[in-house]
């Protein structure tokens, strides 16, 4: 195991008078990080709010036998071809995300510790704007099918492999810009553009498909994605905007530090350490839970009558994104990681029950829809500051490890826990187990009855928030590395930080 001492910079050696320092420009870089994690987490939940437009778009003619043209835009429904395999490209269009970003985790951690925050910012930008112009292409209506689908995986693809470029970013511009005083706040309004990007991705669908088409070769998935493209092309001209990617000085002891382990040496002794694997359970299910939710749930809730799923997934975000600030500037003060993310788990396992008994009772009234939103808000609320605060934390109980090592293993641990379950939320429903169906039931005009077993899927959900819960609060107890070390080094030294 890597002793700290090796590769941190013993502090009775270091001067008397420390002066570190913090600069205007780290408001761009991390503007610059924000807007590319917003572009490419809009691109990846676009189309999942509007699922079945973009089946009937995306399927080839064998889904639709007899059925030419489809004069009503089906909602709830999965096509199904001649041999009874249903067609599931917007649920597969989004799990390449996840896919992708387990693959290709690990180069972009490789590029990021490696060439700095510009070469790996470069790469992503770049990535991502022609992943949207593939993806723009594919939407034309006067593609045949085949073309458009070849496209749409493609530019999805390219899109998607941005994300281990940009998505360890965000530990690292908060660590090398700013001040120990103002990290885990930089690190919250970074991730917080994830979520503020699936308010972009899950509302601009809502407004375009805001009423059903008559045919199926439309320009609304056309519309959608030129605006995305819009805005790829000029986060990537911002990007290039970046010049450096470290301060002429640093802003605190830890980030003076250069002597971090080799590379994939440091990533072998993160699993040397045991409180990480406590930490990876902890941090992928967070991550799992709150977007699997949203992947997969338009089917259940347009079933049960609620309509504009998407202004519900963005009234989420929106509430993660407000809580996941006041987590930074709470935690900067009291340095409590811990407690903000045992906090989280409780509540999400409350919501998650709420949740799940909720929509046994529907009745279709007006407090149905403010109730459901209000417990999603609340989903959103307590799960999404468990993101940066645990990526914070991961840093501190792994230093001197680089950030982006340890911030890249989690985050590529939890893209493996949302794929698991998406998959399990989406397929499940399929399971004739336990509760009765329109299909188990032989009563197929019985609109008391789901077409499809959704209760079974949202008991896993559940069940698995509660296994959560417990699990953190129970096993989460780290040890602050890099806290420790900085303290080591202000009773050695005259440490001040000042503004430039």
């Amino acid at each position: 195991m890597i002793e700290d001492e090796e590769y941190v910079i013993c502090p009775s050696s270091m001067p008397n008078d420390i002066k570190y320092k913090q600069y205007p420009w780290r408001w761009y870089v991390l503007a610059v990080t924000c807007l590319l994690a917003l572009t490419n987490a809009a691109i990846w939940i676009s189309f999942s709010a509007v699922g079945a437009h973009v089946n009937v778009f995306y399927c080839d003619d064998s889904y639709f036998v007899n059925k030419e043209n489809v004069t009503k835009f089906p909602t709830n429904e999965f096509l199904f071809n001649s041999k009874n395999v249903p067609c599931d490209i917007a649920y597969w269009n989004n799990q390449i995300f996840q896919i992708v970003g387990c693959i290709g985790g690990i180069f972009g951690i490789f590029v990021t510790d490696k060439y700095g925050i510009r070469v790996s910012t470069y790469c992503a930008s770049i990535l991502n704007f022609i992943g949207i112009i593939l993806r723009t292409m594919s939407a034309i209506p006067a593609l045949n099918h085949s073309w458009r689908l070849s496209l749409l995986y493609m530019g999805q693809t390219l899109a998607a492999s941005a994300q281990p470029f940009f998505i360890v970013l965000s530990p690292k511009v908060a660590e090398n810009w700013f001040s120990d005083n103002q990290r885990a706040f930089a690190n919250a309004l970074s991730f917080a553009a994830n979520p503020a990007g699936v308010v972009l991705g899950s509302v601009v669908p809502e407004l375009i498909f805001h009423e059903n088409f008559s045919i199926r070769n439309d320009y609304g998935l056309l519309w959608l994605n030129t605006l995305l493209l819009g805005f790829g092309a000029t986060v990537m001209i911002l990007t290039f905007g970046m010049q450096t990617s470290l301060p002429p000085t640093p802003p605190s002891a830890s980030s003076a530090t250069d002597h971090y382990p080799p590379f994939f040496q440091g990533l072998f002794a993160l699993f040397k350490i045991p409180t990480f694997y406590i930490q990876i359970i902890v941090f992928a299910l967070a991550f799992g839970l709150q977007w699997s939710l949203f992947i997969s749930i338009e089917p259940m809730l347009t079933q049960l009558g609620y309509e504009y799923i998407g202004f519900s997934s963005a009234l989420s975000a929106i509430a993660g994104c407000a809580s996941s600030l006041i987590a930074g500037c709470y935690v900067d003060k009291t340095k409590n990681f811990s407690q903000v993310i045992k906090g989280s788990s409780i509540g999400v396992a409350i919501v998650a029950c709420c949740i799940n008994g909720f929509i046994r009772h529907h009745q279709g009234s007006v407090w149905d829809y403010l109730i459901m939103g209000f417990l999603l808000m609340l989903l959103g609320f307590f799960s999404i500051p468990a993101f940066p605060i645990g990526l914070e934390l991961g840093i501190e109980t792994t230093f001197p490890i680089a950030e982006a090592s340890s911030s890249g293993v989690l985050i590529i641990f939890s893209q493996l826990m949302l794929f698991l379950l998406s998959a399990i939320i989406n397929y499940s429903p399929q399971l004739d187990f336990f509760y009765f169906t329109q299909i188990s039931s032989g009563g197929k005009d019985n609109k008391f009855l789901l077409t499809e077993n959704f209760q079974l899927s949202m008991d896993i959900w559940t069940g698995i928030a509660v296994i959560f819960m417990l699990f953190t609060c129970f096993a989460l107890w780290p040890k602050y590395k890099r806290l420790e070390f900085e303290r080591r080094t202000t009773l050695h030294s005259k440490e001040s930080t000042e503004e430039v």
